[in-house]
């Protein structure tokens, strides 16, 4: 019997009772209690009609988000939550909804306003994403082990700690999550993808190709996995085979902007420049957000001496990722070009202080100080540089 076959019948018998008692008051002339009996008479049926409502808005909301017609979405769960502000399923999507359209702050809000009346893996789950969005990861990583807690095969959220651990470079970690992701849902390809990519930085180039392959046989209509097997054919300078599978994963899937930078990145590194410009603006017209699009693009610019075009790129990739040392980096290295050693010495120690690790970095920091006139700081700067910052420093500070 459905619940709304029950919640009709209730209604009905409780319409019957209060009519009978209506009748029975009215009779004998209680005007007072009529006047109550009336009011409350009528409550199953105001009861009945914000329910229904609450019931239409809440599935108008759910094929608005099928649509990706997100704003449309939390509007009808808007709907729903002054209806009953404690309707679950409403929270989680409109929850769900404002992370599509990256309002994390608000998604967060309601996540944990649901969390508060009842907890559930999915929540958690979503919890943790949004977090991993604003670059919390401890939190995060925190969100994922409740869900796992409450659903110890979760094998999404295996693969959503392992990314926390990716980004903040532990891919050691990242592999061990990876692995217990796949273990625990051997045809969860996205455990295989992750797991690629971590050998991929691991320079396990041969292992990453066969997790690549294992997505192909799960799915042999897989953009990921062609994607991922160009990475790895790119890194070891197969760069014509990598743009063949850039291009399967392209025709499989033609609005994702990663395919794409990484075709133009193909042709950059065999110095085919503008090829490369052509997939990065490319990539660019179907994300504007594509910080590392605007970044390459602006490098290409640099050393054609187009520094005002270089530098608008620089500008828009800084605004989207404040946080990316390569853009601060190729900035550097137009203004180093120019002979504005100052504007450059500024960047390049941008670029290090979010990545203390960066070579090239120091090595260029270290010849715009030597232009500058401090040449004891370009030889501190070139003992971090590596093998080039040791024939500066044989060069210059001996």
């Amino acid at each position: 019997m459905s619940d709304f076959y029950c919640h009709s019948n209730i209604i009905l018998v409780l319409s019957h009772c209060f009519s009978q008692l209506f009748n029975v008051l009215l009779r004998y002339n209680c005007l007072t209690m009529t006047r109550t009996v009336l009011l409350i008479s009528l409550l199953p049926f105001i009861f009945s009609c914000n329910w229904q409502n609450a019931k239409e808005a809440f599935e108008a909301g759910e094929q608005h988000f099928v649509n990706q017609d997100y704003h449309s979405a939390i509007a009808s769960f808007n709907h729903v939550l002054k209806l009953d502000e404690t309707h679950e399923k409403a929270l989680y999507s409109r929850g769900k909804s404002q992370f599509q359209l990256k309002a994390y702050q608000e998604a967060l809000k309601d996540v944990d306003r649901l969390l508060a009346i009842a907890a559930a893996d999915s929540t958690y789950l979503l919890r943790g994403r949004i977090l991993y969005n604003l670059r919390d990861y401890e939190p995060a990583i925190a969100a994922f082990d409740a869900a796992l807690k409450l659903k110890p095969n979760y094998g999404n959220a295996y693969c959503a700690k392992a990314l926390c651990y990716f980004d903040q470079e532990q891919y050691q970690e990242a592999y061990k999550y990876y692995t217990e992701a796949i273990k625990r849902q051997p045809y969860n390809w996205q455990g295989f993808y992750g797991r690629g990519m971590t050998n991929i930085k691991l320079n396990y180039y041969l292992d990453a190709s066969h997790d690549f392959q294992q997505i192909l046989e799960i799915d042999p209509e897989s953009d990921e996995a062609y994607y991922g097997i160009g990475r790895t054919r790119a890194i070891r300078g197969h760069y014509d085979e990598a743009i063949q599978f850039y291009d399967k994963a392209i025709a499989l899937d033609g609005t994702n902007d990663g395919y794409l930078f990484y075709k133009g990145v193909a042709y950059q590194n065999q110095g085919l420049w503008d090829d490369a410009k052509i997939w990065y603006t490319k990539s660019i017209g179907l994300s504007e957000g594509n910080f590392m699009a605007y970044t390459n693009r602006g490098g290409i610019a640099s050393k054609r001496k187009l520094h005002d075009i270089a530098l608008a790129d620089f500008k828009e990739a800084i605004r989207l990722r404040p946080d990316y040392p390569v853009a601060y980096f190729q900035r550097g290295m137009s203004y180093y070009r120019q002979g504005k050693y100052n504007l450059a010495i500024t960047d390049f120690s941008k670029a290090i202080r979010l990545h203390p690790k960066y070579k090239q970095a120091y090595y260029y920091r270290g010849h715009s100080y030597l232009q500058a006139g401090n040449k004891g700081q370009a030889c501190k700067d070139w003992s971090k540089a590596g093998s080039k910052g040791a024939e500066s420093i044989e060069k210059h500070c001996s």
